[in-house]
């Protein structure tokens, strides 16, 4: 899970980042979730399509509670 609660702004090193975890993790069988995301953040992925790859949650505490689902 990454908590993005306090990220303003989303740059193309951080969504390069986030894409080699998410790439990571799905060749160990696990997956990213990403909490708290908001303003121009959410933004930048939604427009780079990127909310389809991964997990959008509103707060650490239903992302978390996502995790005991899977």
């Amino acid at each position: 899970m990454i908590d993005c609660s306090k990220l303003d702004i989303l740059s193309s090193a951080g969504l390069g980042k986030m894409l080699m975890l998410h790439k990571q993790m799905k060749q160990h069988g696990g997956e990213v979730k990403i909490a708290g995301l908001h303003g121009m953040a959410v933004q930048v992925l939604r427009l780079t399509r990127l909310d389809g790859i991964f997990q959008l949650y509103p707060d650490v505490s239903q992302a978390r509670l996502a995790f005991r689902g899977t």
